[in-house]
């Protein structure tokens, strides 16, 4: 008699477990449509949906400096393995550069872009060599 009732109640209890967990299950669903976010027009936005890529933001002119006589280009450290590109007015696509590079003869400085590239293929604004060159005139140095 005693296996009966030790049987019948571990049977119950797994029972009610079962139930318990389906119920839960279906009273909250299971489907894919009950995970998806809302965006602020109401419409769903599915888990493939990803994030446009913004382009990075512009280098900062006043930390490159560049002198139109020497034609040298010297660049500041990029973090995370970033790589310095230069876009010549004669040429059609970027090559890289390393944190100092002496720039051929006959560029145009209002053509010439330099801009910087990260892994995973984000790519930065690009700025002017005549940009680079005005925010160095605006440098002032209190070093004596």
């Amino acid at each position: 008699m005693m296996e009966l009732r030790t049987t019948h109640f571990l049977t119950a209890r797994f029972l009610r477990r079962f139930g318990y967990g389906t119920v839960c299950l279906l009273g909250l669903g299971c489907s894919r449509e009950s995970h998806e976010a809302v965006d602020a027009a109401g419409a769903a936005k599915t888990a493939s949906d990803r994030p446009l890529m913004a382009r990075l933001a512009a280098p900062r002119c006043e930390w490159i400096d560049y002198s139109p006589k020497d034609r040298k280009l010297t660049l500041y450290d990029l973090p995370a393995s970033g790589r310095w590109m230069v876009k010549p007015s004669d040429r059609a696509t970027a090559y890289p550069v390393g944190p100092e590079h002496i720039l051929p003869q006959g560029l145009d400085p209002d053509e010439t872009e330099v801009f910087y590239m990260r892994p995973g293929g984000q790519v930065s604004r690009s700025v002017t060599l005549a940009q680079i060159r005005d925010a160095g005139r605006d440098h002032v140095s209190i070093a004596r």
